[in-house]
């Protein structure tokens, strides 16, 4: 498979913006009794032409993050150019 295929699998929502209400870790955010809100969120900006990479440990919810700042640009109507998601 080739990149551009790869990528556009792992980002559902650049043909179909609503997919990320469907992501299993949007719904499992969504379904938890927690309110999980993470700390860091705030610190992107992504009004500047940047390149953010998000290490850190296993299962401390950076994929959440990320999935979580998609859908809020999605849920704005904010068009997701540039932004992607890469396992």
């Amino acid at each position: 498979m080739s990149v551009s295929a790869d990528l556009a699998e792992d980002n559902p929502w650049w043909s179909d913006p609503t997919s990320i209400r469907r992501d299993m870790k949007i719904v499992d955010l969504d379904n938890s009794i927690v309110d999980w809100k993470p700390r860091i969120a705030h610190t992107f900006d992504f009004s500047k032409d940047l390149v953010y990479s998000l290490r850190g440990p296993r299962q401390v919810g950076k994929t959440t993050l990320i999935k979580l700042q998609i859908k809020q640009k999605m849920d704005a109507h904010i068009p997701n150019r540039g932004g992607s998601f890469s396992p």
